[in-house]
């Protein structure tokens, strides 16, 4: 301990020759934050002169976080404020003897933060100083700070302050339980209401303590307001959880009822367990309350969470999936799904269970459900052995297989152009056309394009099914009237190598690596997907339903992008299983598969990214149309148990709300 006030001693004596290395230690020491009952700062705080700066600053900081008595008693003594921006405002309130240091514009900010501080004696010091000033833009300011500060309200109460405005000081006799006085100016808690809506979170809180002393209030009106639906819309969940206690204390039955029915559907079966297990509404009523108590909250939540995450509606294994070339495609007349690998099957989405299988003499290369009962494959031979015609196009329909085309060179692409089952594909230099009957029309592409060169990967078509348009790709875009055959050619200014057809006068495609919009029929690249790079190497469909693009690259990472902003969800696979092989979307837009290496396939239902925003809103703000919604969600082949769980309680308020004509919004 002689040690230590020898160095404090030293410091605190200018003419020694050691004094500014002392001073120099000391303020190191205190700047990297001692402990407090370490002996050098009681040392130190019973010296007469202050610590250098960087120390007194680390003092003030200290004190203004956790106060004690020899701490302010020696910084009052010392008279130096902080020199640091941060607590330098605070500390120069801390000292101040006159009105210029409070009145300091600079210094309101600090001002109003120190009345605010809770349980700190520098919210009293500068109370006890303004109301010593009398100046009445600062007493109101003490008046202001007292909801959030409710220990404040002794000084306030002992000097008949309150805040100049009418709302304000509503809200301050609740909080300060001057009930008395509260009464006598908002006989109808139209005040309270008014001012708990422009509350801070902090006082709001105490008001709602305070409300459950003063009695005779109507806790709903207060914080939700007139206009029920927008104020159900602003409540935080601690408030509505509060209210609803509040309510279920008073044995309110029916006006919990009526509030709970307002609510989004997690909170809603949540708080439907506060209820008196004695208690039902009325018969009309009965079923939808009954649905709502037998929905566990648990299983809601985890429905959301799937929803809200974008989690597969279901997974399958199906087996190993062609190395390199594997093939997905739905069925445009039914829900089902044909899956090409070293043979081709067809599973039901319903019952996940495999309706159809065709053994070919070799590996699926590319795959086609037209319909019908009926898949066009590609074939593709791993073992070629020198033979000329290795690749074959065959069609599979109730159970057996037909060879339509065998030729030298792969099948690069198969599109379903019609409603009617209706197909192209193209292999070398032939564009080939058919349907479900299995009779083939062959073009050669040169009659398109007269100085075509050959394609490293062949041709690539794109079909837009309403409008029967075609677009072969190459180094030019070919356009080609469906029901008359005229075509024109397109040259863009960067060949696609890919692309879908977004709508009939659009395509989407990848421009130099990148995904971008590109208008027909002149060729111009209208705009690019934010955020979708690399796009050669990655796999991507357009969603018809919406207009979104899919991507999907190395690793398990699938993006989705409208043309504005573009969103990444992970499709959550075990690593060494998660890397994604292929893509597939159904004709009607309603489902994505996803393909993986191993032989898993993932199923999204893809209506149901839309349908995360249902479980945030209000029930007061849903319309006849969600209803609508809700029940195709549930209709769906696909759904899974935790999502069914989630929509079942939702769907049964809509349908009492809106068949039953109960608090029917208009539709917009």
């Amino acid at each position: 301990m002689t040690a230590l006030q020898d160095v404090v001693r030293i410091a605190g004596t200018p003419s020694h020759p050691w004094h500014d290395r002392a001073r120099t230690s000391i303020a190191a020491w205190l700047v990297e934050g001692p402990r407090r009952d370490s002996p050098l700062v009681e040392v130190v705080l019973r010296n007469d002169e202050a610590p250098p700066s960087p120390a007194l600053d680390a003092l003030w900081a200290e004190w203004l976080a956790s106060p004690t008595e020899p701490l302010v008693e020696a910084l009052l003594r010392w008279g130096l404020p902080a020199t640091d921006p941060e607590h330098g405002p605070f500390s120069v309130i801390a000292l101040a003897a006159g009105p210029d240091a409070l009145g300091d514009p600079s210094h309101r900010q600090a001002l109003q933060q120190a009345l605010r501080l809770s349980g700190h004696p520098l919210a009293l010091m500068t109370a006890e100083k303004i109301i010593a000033l009398d100046d009445p833009g600062l007493v109101d300011e003490v008046c202001e700070a007292t909801p959030a500060n409710p220990d404040l309200a002794p000084v306030c109460a002992e000097h008949g302050l309150a805040p100049v405005a009418p709302v304000r000081r509503a809200l301050f006799y609740l909080v300060t339980r001057q009930f008395e006085r509260y009464r006598a100016l908002d006989r109808d808690g139209s005040l309270l209401a008014l001012a708990y809506a422009g509350a801070t979170d902090v006082e709001r809180v105490h008001a709602r303590e305070a409300m459950l002393i003063a009695g005779g209030l109507d806790p709903v009106r207060v914080i939700v307001g007139e206009d029920r639906r927008a104020g159900l819309a602003e409540l935080s969940d601690e408030e509505v959880r509060w209210l609803a206690e509040q309510l279920a204390d008073r044995r309110a039955w029916e006006e919990l009822w009526a509030f709970v029915l307002d609510l989004p559907i997690t909170t809603c079966v949540e708080l439907v367990r506060l209820f008196d297990p004695r208690w039902a509404p009325r018969d009309d009523k009965r079923h939808l309350y009954t649905s709502l108590r037998e929905a566990l909250p648990q299983n809601v939540r985890a429905g959301m969470r799937r929803i809200r995450e974008r989690a597969p509606a279901t997974t399958w294994w199906v087996g190993p999936l062609t190395p390199g070339a594997p093939a997905l495609s739905f069925a445009p007349d039914g829900p089902f799904l044909a899956v090409g690998g070293y043979d081709a099957r067809v599973y039901d989405l319903r019952t996940e269970l495999q309706i159809e299988y065709y053994s070919l003499r070799m590996p699926v290369e590319r795959l086609l459900h037209i319909g019908g009962g009926t898949l066009i494959a590609a074939e593709f031979d791993v073992f070629p052995m020198d033979e000329p015609d290795r690749y074959r196009l065959v069609r599979c329909s109730q159970g057996r297989w037909e060879e339509l085309l065998t030729t030298s060179t792969p099948v690069s692409s198969l599109q379903l152009t019609g409603h009617d089952g209706s197909f192209a594909a193209a292999t070398g230099n032939r564009l080939l056309r058919g349907g479900r009957s299995g009779d083939l029309d062959m073009r050669a592409l040169s009659s398109y394009i007269p100085h075509r060169g050959r394609s490293a990967v062949g041709p690539r078509l794109a079909a837009h099914r309403d409008s029967g348009r075609l677009a072969v790709l190459e180094s030019t875009i070919v356009l080609i009237d469906g029901s008359t055959g005229d075509f024109t050619t397109v040259g863009p200014a960067t060949p696609l190598w890919r692309a879908q057809f977004l709508d009939a006068d659009t395509l989407v495609g990848d421009v130099q690596r990148r995904v971008a919009r590109v208008s027909l029929p002149d060729g111009r690249l209208r705009s690019e997907y934010p955020g979708l790079a690399d796009a050669r190497e990655a796999k991507f469909l357009v969603l018809p339903r919406t207009g979104h693009v899919v991507v999907a690259g190395y690793g398990d990472e699938i993006k989705v992008s409208d043309g504005e902003r573009t969103e990444s969800f992970s499709t959550h696979r075990p690593s060494e299983r998660r890397h994604i092989a292929c893509l597939a979307v159904s004709p009607g837009g309603d489902f994505v598969a996803v393909g993986f290496i191993n032989g898993d396939i993932d199923i999204y239902h893809v209506p149901l990214w839309e349908a995360g925003a249902l479980f945030e809103r209000p029930m007061a703000g849903l319309t006849p149309r969600d209803l609508g919604f809700v029940s195709e969600l549930l209709a769906s082949p696909v759904v899974h148990r935790d999502v069914r769980f989630a929509l079942e309680p939702l769907k049964a308020c809509l349908e009492h709300r809106f068949r039953s004509g109960v608090g029917a919004p208009e539709d917009g």
